[in-house]
């Protein structure tokens, strides 16, 4: 359940669903879950607090250590709530189809996946997938949410921008952050790639899938600082318009190029050696890209690809850049949408 700090704490812990006495079948066990959805999205802040069961102890799966939920009082339960909706101006939460609800003596298990819509304050709304598990136990005739995981956020800090170091990094952000997204990357991903530009001291990054530009902001972002250039290619004209008009206002047109058009094709007039590349494009055709610019990756370059996890990653694909003795791959963020960071050896 892709919201910060609420699925962590607030739903992963123990809280009460107000309402008639349940029974302990299916229908009522998504009954249960249905109004605790609807109070999230109503930001119904007493009706998810709701009544505290001493018998029940919250464990997170998620968290640093176990929020003490049971040693707080309903208005600390309530605060906590509150500003664990406080830093956003929507929020909508509504499961997806193939939601399974099972119920197993007085234990209930909901699981599938939940699509989230939120805006924060000054960036553009997002919309987000994730898969969640919660878990309920019947107690006075009704049903006692007990557990809930999880999120893409393991916490605010994480979600937090980081603090520009100058007026041309900060010009970026903004832009990035108010720009409209479609099947872009994450913040948490996007800096990441920005970190290996920049660390790596990258002069030539390849990417496949420029969509609005989000991911493309943060290359760039790098790359300032390492005079390196982001050659990145998008096929949908109106989401190449939107991008070039988003590297524009960032100030960055100079470090990118867009080209818009077939990338399998307009690979083939490309030469190397290329420091970075970013796979975010069709996921039928990573294993193509893989193929087609290995080649021109120099020795101890780096070929990252996104959505390792969800949606679900092309098998032969991590076939591919598990079994080639010439990389190294190792996967990160796959509490989230997951990437594969692979180094081709010197």
């Amino acid at each position: 359940m892709n919201i910060t700090g609420l699925a962590l704490s607030l739903i992963a812990g123990t809280l009460l669903v107000s309402g008639a006495a349940w029974s302990s079948g299916t229908e009522t066990l998504k009954a249960a879950d249905d109004a605790l959805l609807e109070a999230i999205n109503r930001h119904d802040v007493e009706g998810i607090v709701g009544r505290f069961h001493k018998d029940f102890v919250y464990l997170s799966v998620d968290a640093e250590a176990p929020a003490d939920w049971a040693s707080r009082s309903h208005e600390q339960r309530r605060e906590f709530v509150r500003a664990s909706f406080a830093p956003f101006k929507s929020w909508g939460v509504k499961p997806e189809e193939g939601t399974l609800y099972r119920v197993i003596g007085d234990t209930g298990i909901v699981s599938g996946v939940e699509r989230v819509e939120r805006q924060r304050e000054n960036r553009a709304p997002e919309m987000v997938r994730q898969r969640f598990m919660r878990t309920w136990q019947r107690a006075d005739g009704r049903w006692l949410l007990i557990a809930a995981h999880r999120s893409d956020f393991a916490g605010e800090a994480l979600a937090r921008l980081p603090l520009p170091e100058s007026e041309a990094e900060r010009k970026i952000m903004e832009v990035a952050e108010a720009a409209p997204r479609y099947a872009n990357v994450t913040l948490s991903d996007a800096r990441v790639l920005r970190m290996l530009a920049e660390f790596s001291g990258a002069k030539t990054v390849l990417e496949f899938g420029t969509s609005t530009g989000y991911s493309g902001l943060w290359f760039a972002n790098g790359l300032r600082k390492t005079g390196g250039r982001l050659m990145t290619f998008e096929l949908d004209a109106e989401r190449a318009a939107i991008a070039r008009e988003n590297f524009k206002k960032a100030g960055v047109e100079t470090v990118v190029t867009l080209i818009e058009g077939d990338a399998h094709k307009e690979l083939a007039k490309v030469k190397g050696p290329v420091d970075l590349v970013f796979i975010d494009a069709e996921k039928e055709g990573y294993r193509q890209y893989l193929e087609q610019v290995l080649p021109l990756v120099r020795p101890g370059g780096m070929i990252v690809a996104h959505n390792m996890r969800y949606p679900t990653a092309r098998p032969e694909f991590v076939e591919a850049v598990t079994t080639n003795p010439a990389l190294d791959t190792v996967f990160i963020h796959m509490h989230d949408r997951g990437m594969s960071l692979s180094l081709k050896k010197r």
